[in-house]
């Protein structure tokens, strides 16, 4: 007896047309489209073959509903398993946060169909999210507004996937009278070098100037700064080596030869296992973070530890060579787009074509031919 063999159900026909080699399990592969026509391919492994056909079956009937402009029916457990399915490319930490609201948004509505679910529903389950959280020891937590703001946007973002799925005909979000208000984006200020200066020469220990050079040459965040160890840094490639908090992804990143020179002997100093900027602990002393009263000290406002990124991606931009796409690798952004747009720099395409269009009031005249394609010309005429 051989390996089980992995067998392909392609949406649309439920037949097996692709056979694999050593791979168990059943897959279904389908088709989807996000909000700008882009085409997604997607798959689904299952454990049974009857499973997979089922599934395409449904998928096959959805499709029929979906051309005859007719509403799916279709229940909340298995449209939460669809979603977060379609979600398994996002961070890991992200798959949770979603998963938690789901399972939280069934336990308080139930299994219904998700065409049946109003703003009642949603209001109870704000509510429900709302309330204060007893402890094991007895103490009563009240539940902050981010985790109410974070519930939210899940739970919006689901409903408006079912509206895009024809799983429902509006998003029951806007007709609900208990869901808080998203707060305004904060404009992210653009920091200058004498700005960051200012700042580091208001700051009275040694630790918190070097964290934040870290910080505005490495784009690191905060906490990993913080709690950084010897292990982390390799000097004698001058790199410093460690795994995202969000997607649990390794990274490397270069650091300043300035930096290794200040690091060094404080490596050598501290224990392995131990931080090694020891002294950015606790962030708050007298319930006054130490970052915001330096930037008070220096006359700065609005400025927070997490803007020295924006202020690490034109750092990174000034060294000879260095390109956008070299900077999101090295700040560690999923796509080009987050950092021309969120830090204020020009996508090299936008560039390109902007540098293609002639300018007003240029001649035709003026532009240089050569002697080649003057030749060609002339033998086209005769």
């Amino acid at each position: 007896m051989g390996r089980k063999r992995k067998a392909w159900l392609h949406a649309g026909s439920g037949k097996r047309i692709e056979r694999g080699k050593r791979l168990p399990g059943y897959y279904a592969r389908w088709s989807d489209y996000d909000l700008s026509g882009k085409r997604i391919n997607r798959k689904q492994c299952f454990k049974k073959l009857a499973d997979a056909r089922r599934f395409v079956s449904r998928f096959n009937a959805r499709l029929e509903l979906e051309a005859l402009g007719e509403i799916v029916a279709m229940s909340l457990h298995d449209a939460c398993r669809e979603y977060l399915n379609g979600c398994s490319h996002k961070a890991v930490d992200t798959q949770r946060k979603y998963s938690s609201t789901l399972e939280r948004l069934i336990a308080v509505v139930g299994d219904l169909e998700v065409r049946e679910i109003d703003g009642r529903d949603v209001d109870a389950f704000i509510r429900s999210v709302s309330r204060p959280q007893e402890l094991k020891s007895g103490e009563i937590r009240p539940t902050s507004k981010s985790t109410v703001a974070r519930h939210n946007r899940n739970l919006n973002a689901f409903f408006r996937w079912c509206v895009r799925r024809k799983y429902a005909t509006a998003n029951p979000l806007d007709s609900a009278t208990h869901v808080p208000k998203q707060a305004e984006r904060r404009n992210r200020p653009t920091l200058t070098i004498e700005t960051v200066e200012r700042i580091m020469k208001a700051m009275t220990r040694e630790h918190h100037r070097i964290g934040v050079q870290v910080a505005a040459t490495t784009g690191l965040d905060r906490g990993f700064v913080e709690h950084m160890i010897p292990e982390q840094i390799d000097f004698d490639l001058g790199i410093i080596r460690g795994t995202r908090a969000k997607s649990r992804k390794q990274f490397s990143v270069p650091l300043h030869v300035a930096l290794q020179q200040l690091l060094r002997p404080l490596a050598r100093q501290t224990s392995p296992g131990c931080r090694i900027l020891s002294e950015m602990l606790p962030r708050r002393r007298n319930d006054v973070d130490w970052w915001n009263d330096a930037c008070e000290s220096a006359g700065v406002s609005g400025v927070q530890f997490r803007d020295l990124r924006a202020f690490a991606t034109q750092f990174l931009m000034s060294a000879p060579g260095m390109t956008l796409a070299d900077a999101r690798d090295l700040l560690q952004h999923s796509s080009i787009v987050t950092t021309a747009d969120h830090y204020h720099m020009p996508r090299p395409d936008v560039v390109q074509a902007i540098s293609s269009i002639p300018l007003p009031g240029a001649k035709a005249s003026e532009r240089k031919r050569s002697k080649a394609g003057k030749r060609k010309r002339a033998a086209r005429r005769a």
